[in-house]
């Protein structure tokens, strides 16, 4: 985490070579005749590699140019050599990167034995004004100032020629000294320099920002970079593998051994039949004063389930689902379930023409209703939960298996909303994982708030109900209220529930939180989870447990878990996403679909078995989201546009 403000300590990597094989420079290709300008392309490379700035519009870094015209009459009387070199070389990019540079210096320029940029021309472009001083340039370019970091670039390289000749003044002769600093200027320079024939250098850096196994890695990937102009100067450099074999396998396996051995043929309604068996009498669901035993719950499920079943239903056919939040919505999810197919959720609060569209896209067998929602819906198959006429149908287990679970639908806040397919296989692994790592009893209640067109609501419905315990649902729109919540709370001894960190806020500022000692634990997911929130979070409930959760539609609820424990003074301001979970992989990869180095910024991508089957009705879009996991065999992974 970068400092409010930058006054950092100086360490340096000691000089070494570059290669480590002493590499002459006539042994490094070039560029126009340049090998110090190949080594320059090799930095940008690198130093595009770490901030991938393929995802941005422009790089920046500093190259010093030594023996600049003294153009100001303060300065005539000094004597010394300025070297402030304005944003020379190849700096200050004005244009796209792809357009000038290429992506990391090869885009355009396809390989260093031919290459056509102008590489060359623009160093000498840029040294044209070299006598500008630098505040001009920052005040032309008008950057985004901060205290934290120097305006314009943060990174330096300096290519020192040692080939002048020594030099002296009359029978005095005149030797170099370096001044040793203890404070560095810039977050990382780079100082190369060729003595005897063969390039070496050091890399300094700040110490606030960089500890020294990090800075060591770096050199690691800058010598790799160099090894490979060496070993072939036909190489793209955007091709070049930064990352060692080790981290390699370090990154894409170690970090993602969360094999578990679960029995993934099962289903969501197979796992509450399961449960039925065990606790036919306890209470599964409250609603108000509205009680349903699980015997109760499963009876009326199946009834409708059948119903389902006579009027066409079929495995992996949808069915839709728009009611208010109460038992008919539990009865109407399971009966769907249970009859094979994938429900798709239609709040009742959406617009008629979002409505219209989900009806269209997902073409259901049959709309759950009541009659409160019927008008809704349009002209479409309705089953009106509110005129039951299936009560004669037989309350045994239909004993079908779909495969799609159900189908629930992306905001479209980029465009139409999407339709997502999750299979029961992935959400059956979600549910197992929380219950191994959050273990719910007979003892608990979980709240049921969260509206049932976001996926949140998934293991709301489903993980309780195959655990013995309770499920409470609040009344339609309670989870907007925060007094209504702390009073429900505390009269149904509510153990756990969600909230969106936004809902949470609200609910930490307008609510009794004296009245919720029951709460064991409060998962968060949805939005970035504030620091400054979860100190709150602590000081009023500080005998409940907080988990932030992260996961898209696209990957059945959630994939990563971090928990929030300890104390106050330690709470970071940046809440991370944690780790993935069971059976879960997630890599961080770069626009060539490979491993960044660590700490780097990449493009997230979910694989392992909860990613979702696609898109619905959308198959170019599935095709370019869902690839296949080039790091395992037969493996699927979701690129989620997440960086």
């Amino acid at each position: 985490v970068r400092p409010l403000q930058f006054f950092a300590g100086r360490e340096e990597i000691c000089k070494r070579t570059f290669p480590d094989m002493a590499t002459p420079p006539d042994r490094l290709p070039t560029i126009d005749g340049e090998a110090s300008l190949a080594t320059r392309a090799a930095w940008l490379y690198f130093a595009a590699g770490l901030t991938q700035s393929e995802v941005a519009d422009r790089l920046n870094i500093q190259s010093t140019k030594a023996h600049r015209l003294i153009a100001r009459a303060s300065r005539e009387g000094m004597i010394r050599v300025f070297v402030e070199g304005p944003v020379a070389e190849c700096v200050a990019l004005e244009n796209d990167l792809t357009q000038r540079f290429g992506l990391s210096f090869c885009r355009v320029a396809p390989d260093l034995g031919e290459s056509d940029l102008p590489l060359k021309a623009l160093a000498l472009e840029a040294q044209a004004h070299q006598d500008l001083p630098f505040e001009q340039v920052v005040e032309i370019t008008r950057p985004p100032r901060s205290l934290a970091h120097s305006p314009l670039f943060q990174t330096l390289l300096t290519w020192q020629d040692s080939s002048a000749p020594t030099l002296a003044l009359g029978d005095l002769a005149l030797e170099g000294i370096v001044e040793n600093s203890h404070f560095a200027k810039f977050d990382l320079s780079l100082d190369l320099s060729e003595v005897q024939g063969t390039i070496i250098g050091a890399l300094e850096y700040a110490v606030a920002l960089f500890d020294e196994s990090t800075v060591q890695r770096y050199v690691g990937y800058f010598t790799r970079v160099l090894q490979a102009m060496v070993d072939n100067d036909q190489a793209v450099l955007e091709q070049v593998p930064l990352v060692e074999e080790r981290e390699r396998q370090h990154l894409l396996f170690d970090f993602n051994a969360t094999e578990v051995a679960y029995d993934l043929d099962q289903t969501l309604h197979g796992m509450f039949e399961q449960q039925v068996a065990r606790t036919p009498d306890a209470v599964a669901v409250k609603a108000d004063h509205l009680v349903l035993t699980y015997a109760e719950l499963n009876a009326q499920a199946n009834q409708l389930a059948h119903h389902l079943l006579e009027i066409g239903v079929q495995p992996d056919s949808r069915v839709a689902i728009c009611v208010e939040r109460g038992l008919d919505m539990v009865i109407g999810l399971y009966a769907i379930l249970k009859a094979g197919a994938a429900y798709v959720p239609l709040d009742p609060a959406y617009p008629l023409e979002r409505i219209a569209y989900m009806l269209e896209d997902s073409a259901p067998v049959a709309v759950l209703a009541q009659g409160a929602t019927r008008g809704l819906l349009g002209d479409v198959p309705v089953v009106d939960l509110d005129r039951p006429t299936w009560q004669h149908q037989r309350q045994d287990n239909p004993g079908v298996e779909g495969v799609s679970a159900y189908v629930i639908y992306t905001s479209g806040s980029t465009g139409q909303p999407k339709g997502v397919v999750n299979e029961h296989a992935g959400v059956v692994n979600r549910l197992l994982w929380m219950q191994d790592a959050y273990r719910l009893t007979a003892a608990d209640s979980v709240l049921q708030k969260t509206p049932f067109s976001f996926d949140v609501s998934v293991w709301e419905f489903f993980w309780p109900l195959m655990t013995g315990a309770r499920l409470v649902m609040a009344r339609p729109d309670g989870h907007k209220d925060p007094q209504y919540l702390s009073e429900v709370i505390e009269r149904e001894h509510i153990t756990t529930l969600h909230f969106v960190p936004s809902m949470l806020d609200v609910f930490l500022a307008n609510s009794d939180t004296t009245r919720c000692d029951s709460v064991r634990q409060v998962m968060c997911s949805g939005e970035a989870l504030p620091g400054s929130l979860v100190r709150r979070f602590k000081l009023q409930l500080p005998g409940s447990g907080l988990h932030n959760l992260y996961g898209p539609t696209e990957a059945a609820v959630d994939v990563t878990a971090w928990d929030c424990a300890g104390s106050i003074e330690q709470t970071p301001d940046n809440t991370p996403i944690g780790k993935p979970i069971a059976n879960t992989r997630l890599y961080i990869l770069d626009a060539q679909q490979q491993p960044v180095p660590q700490g780097v910024v990449g493009e997230l991508y979910i694989a392992g078995v909860q990613v979702a089957r696609g898109y619905l009705n959308r198959p170019e879009l599935s095709a370019e989201r869902f690839l296949n996991d080039p790091f395992q065999p037969g493996g699927r992974m979701y690129r989620t546009g997440d960086v």
